[in-house]
């Protein structure tokens, strides 16, 4: 924190007349610098597809810009675009997706130390209203894991996705 005091003069001493303190605002950058380690190529395979992201700063570091592609077996590709960043306006981390298929999403972050609830909610392509819990788990500098929880497609409650181990192909330094 900051503080300002003013000091008066009164005789030979000099008394405190006045006393502020103020909390020092982070700027955003110092507080997306928590998701840096974000930053670089992941890769991850299972039986029945392949994900790889990419993640990189964007001007003047205030926003996280991350591309996600999935690859079927079939050859059929999903995924879309991220951006995270800090909300001005409430101080908190949040994400805007966009799904390469039309839909669109927002989420709010939170962590608990190398672990992070990302709260969403969104559009699909034809309109239905979305939701879920995403978890990101930061193990170390080179594995993260990701989960979907409380998942919902307009009335539809959906099963929790398998956790997905995900490896850093490289560092974006």
């Amino acid at each position: 924190s900051a503080y300002t005091a003013v000091h008066v003069r009164q005789g030979d001493k000099w008394l405190m007349a006045n006393l502020r303190e103020s909390e020092i605002p982070t700027s955003a950058y110092e507080d997306s610098n928590y998701l840096a380690w974000l930053v670089g190529d992941w890769a991850a395979e299972g039986d029945t597809a392949k994900l790889q992201m990419t993640y990189e700063w964007m001007n003047n570091k205030h926003f996280l810009r991350g591309k996600i592609i999935a690859t079927n077996n079939d050859g059929s590709t999903s995924g879309g675009t991220q951006i995270i960043g800090k909300d001005p306006e409430s101080g908190r981390i949040v994400s805007w997706f966009f799904d390469t298929d039309g839909g669109h999403g927002y989420g709010e972050w939170s962590r608990s130390g190398s672990r992070w609830a990302i709260v969403t909610e969104g559009t699909s392509a034809d309109g239905a209203p979305t939701a879920a819990t995403n978890l990101l788990y930061h193990a170390d500098d080179k594995v993260v894991s990701w989960q979907s929880v409380n998942r919902s497609l307009g009335d539809m409650r959906l099963p929790n996705t398998r956790e997905v181990v995900i490896e850093r192909v490289s560092s974006g330094n």
